[in-house]
């Protein structure tokens, strides 16, 4: 009996949901990248100008960060599958329209509905596998999913330039939707535990069991159609790191050239294989050491290599700087998304996704910006050095309002309805810490 409670505490995670909605995600996202690239080019291969080469990627942006939370609510209340399968079919369908439209500014509305197809699939997708992955095992698998969608970046740019250099775009776009449509034909095999019947039953069962509904206000029911209370936390801490690590993702290639730092493209392979090596041990360190402790050092970790890439501009200090960089991310990622979704109640998951990637939206263009505001400002070497300062604040943040990151899931929390009594955060009832009226 000892022996069957101990391998029942570590399900497996390689599962073939698991591995389905992995693979969902990396084709989508390699489809995605390729894109992001090719796109501006594109534009201007059309005869366009720079501003709106730039303006499809705005549109795009913007688009994705709009639907999330409309998304998110949909997922909890209709399912994960229809949304995907419909998300992935406007996806394949966007991609392969781009060959065959050459009019601008019908390229701008399509690029509307390939952002919000974008957000609907990526966002069921992140829904669907908090639903596979064992609770206590949910960091683990999220660094694995994270890396397959990094790995599926890095592949992105060299196959782009590939097809630019070697083909037509309309050879490149028929590939992508290729892609894309394999994405969707795999996508149906998917089997989802949490199936539309059931997630409308339990969002009529929620609604049900509040108390008092007629006398809330309409503004409470607003919050939380697109809000959950409880994913707050993590998702305005990755916020900050976000806008730290988009100065480097954008902004070190112009560094290096103004540093005259050649070979800076090695950054980005020790980076994917630092990241790669972070999410074999994080579930480890998490039950070695605990998330707090995890989260907090890898701050200081993603800080101090932000700050290295300014004060020791050479290409040896810079991949020392990589190798810390994309082992503390990866380690940020996957706990602070974990923390997101199993804090919350498990018809609230969609919901809280969708914050938890709005918030890595908002994070990466609000970071574009500001750093190029900064490197035009101050000049290009303030930006590492004002980025680097973003996840010490945050950690003095954490600490000075006693945010204690606990994973404790909503199963758990039956048992301790409110958690840790020294933390502000855990354990606390969705609904019941808003008060809106």
């Amino acid at each position: 009996m000892k022996n069957k409670a101990v391998v029942s505490t570590s399900p497996s995670l390689w599962t073939t949901n698991f591995i389905l909605v992995t693979v969902v995600m990396t084709l989508t996202r390699i489809c995605t990248q390729v894109q992001t690239i090719s796109m501006p080019l594109y534009f201007q291969h059309l005869g366009a100008s720079i501003t709106m080469a730039g303006l499809s990627m705005t549109v795009f942006t913007i688009a994705a960060m709009v639907c999330r939370p409309f998304v998110g609510a949909l997922l909890d209340q209709r399912g994960r599958k229809p949304i995907l399968i419909m998300g992935l079919f406007l996806y394949a369908l966007s991609t392969l329209a781009y060959g065959f439209i050459t009019v601008i500014p019908l390229l701008l509305v399509l690029r509307i509905l390939h952002g919000a197809s974008f957000s609907a699939s990526s966002t069921s997708t992140s829904a669907m596998v908090t639903d596979i992955l064992p609770e206590k095992r949910m960091a683990q698998g999220l660094a694995y999913y994270g890396m397959f969608g990094t790995l599926s970046i890095a592949l992105a740019p060299s196959m782009t330039l590939y097809f630019i250099e070697h083909s037509t775009y309309m050879t490149l776009f028929s590939v992508t939707s290729m892609l894309s449509c394999i994405a969707l034909l795999v996508s149906l095999a998917v089997h989802s535990d949490r199936s539309r019947l059931t997630k409308m039953a339990e969002h009529r069962n929620r609604l049900k069991s509040e108390p008092i509904a007629a006398s809330r206000p309409v503004k409470y029911y607003v919050w939380n159609s697109f809000i959950v209370s409880k994913a707050i936390s993590p998702v305005l801490t990755i916020l900050p790191i976000t806008i730290a690590t988009s100065a480097v993702t954008v902004f070190l290639p112009t560094y290096s050239r103004t540093a005259g730092i050649s070979g800076i493209g090695f950054f980005f392979l020790v980076q994917a294989a630092a990241l790669a090596a972070s999410s074999l041990v994080v579930g480890h360190l998490s039950r070695k050491w605990g998330t707090v402790v995890v989260i907090r050092w890898s701050l200081v970790a993603l800080g101090s290599s932000i700050m290295v890439i300014s004060l020791s501009p050479t290409l040896w200090a810079i991949l020392l700087a990589a190798a810390v960089f994309g082992f503390a991310n990866g380690l940020l990622m996957p706990e602070l998304n974990a923390l997101a979704v199993l804090s919350v109640a498990s018809d609230r998951r969609g919901q809280a996704s969708a914050m938890f990637y709005l918030a890595l939206d908002i994070g990466i263009g609000t970071g574009a910006a500001l750093w190029g505001w900064i490197s035009d400002t101050l000049g290009i070497q303030w930006i590492y050095l004002i980025a680097g300062c973003l996840p010490f604040i945050t950690l003095l943040v954490s600490v000075w309002c006693r945010i204690d990151y606990n994973l404790t899931s909503q199963a758990e929390q039956q048992t301790c309805p409110y958690g840790s009594t020294e933390s502000k955060f855990a354990g606390r009832p969705d609904e019941t810490d808003i008060n809106l009226s």
